[in-house]
């Protein structure tokens, strides 16, 4: 049995399933209009048993699953109120998310060894990457984290970017976010909220990567030439179209790179990486549920597919060894 988590509006998933359905398998997919209503949990001293049923009537017994993919969400269970609760909504709902994420918890403990993603990594700490990508022998961009603007006087040009995740917001039919900026010095004040500064890189091209148990997928993205997207190449418009092309890595640099990734704990990943005018890598960022569908069309590289080559692999010798030990 293939599992799969993510949510419903995810585009990349419903790929891999088209793919898993052409290949005649049909997945249990988990999600928000498809969550867990029932499940039985047994914890005793010979043995851990999870058993549960969805909102489509499947059910699940974890012991026939042979490989899961945590793909995204955090929501997995219906929530039910009762007339009660209903009066104190705000109190229960708490109470029940709290709940829920231990289960959640869990059930992606219980099936770890099964598991490409994790439930447990979604949030990446961006500093602690960049400590560890730096003691693999990464390239990293000086960086530096302040709140008053006397600690940055020595270090120009820089770049300002998010400490955490970016901020995407939606207003009528526009969509807003923040991204990485040039920054004046003149323009900011004195002292503010704690931010990540990093001495700006003249590159030539930037990198996006993305891993998937063991298999690296890689996109050149020129966006020097336009001033548009010179310091960030999420800002273009239809105007301003960028050349993407597929790349390939260097032995030494994906060696180092799957350093970074086991020691993160990552199985599957997206990483930001640039080159520089000396030719040299420079790692920017990772990120655990990072989309890779802008790589897999530009570049043909069919990951979707690929990862349902994988699922369907894992699915099928786990069965040929149970099959075998019966």
């Amino acid at each position: 049995m293939i599992l799969i988590f993510s949510t419903n509006n995810d585009i990349t998933t419903q790929e891999v399933i088209s793919w898993l359905l052409y290949n005649k398998s049909k997945p249990v997919i988990i999600n928000e209009f498809n969550p867990i209503i029932d499940i039985n949990i047994e914890i005793d001293k010979s043995h851990t048993k999870v058993k549960f049923f969805l909102k489509s009537g499947e059910y699940v017994d974890t012991e026939n699953v042979n490989i899961v993919w945590y793909r995204k969400g955090i929501n997995f269970f219906e929530l039910n109120f009762s007339k009660f609760e209903q009066n104190y909504i705000s109190i229960f709902l708490e109470h029940f998310k709290s709940e829920q994420k231990v289960l959640i918890s869990f059930l992606f403990s219980h099936l770890k060894d099964k598991t490409i993603g994790d439930y447990h990594l979604t949030e990446n700490n961006k500093l602690d990457t960049l400590v560890c990508a730096n003691s693999v022998g990464l390239n990293i961009p000086k960086t530096n984290i302040c709140a008053s603007k006397k600690f940055l006087k020595s270090q120009t040009p820089l770049i300002n970017k998010t400490i955490s995740d970016i901020i995407t917001t939606q207003i009528k039919k526009a969509v807003f976010f923040n991204r990485t900026t040039e920054v004046n010095l003149e323009e900011i004040p004195d002292t503010f909220f704690p931010s990540l500064f990093q001495t700006a890189v003249n590159k030539q091209f930037e990198l996006r990567v993305f891993y998937f148990d063991s298999d690296f997928y890689s996109m050149a993205i020129f966006a020097q030439q336009n001033e548009k997207t010179r310091v960030d190449f999420r800002d273009f418009t239809q105007q301003s179209l960028l050349m993407n092309v597929p790349y390939k890595l260097p032995v030494s640099l994906k060696t180092k790179l799957e350093r970074l990734i086991i020691l993160q704990g990552y199985t599957t990943c997206s990483i930001d990486l640039l080159v520089d005018e000396n030719n040299n890598y420079i790692f920017l960022e990772l990120n655990p549920v990072g989309q890779f569908g802008m790589v897999s069309f530009p570049c043909n590289y069919y990951i979707e597919m690929e990862i349902s080559k994988k699922l369907l692999k894992y699915d099928k010798e786990t069965y040929q060894r149970t099959f075998t030990n019966i």
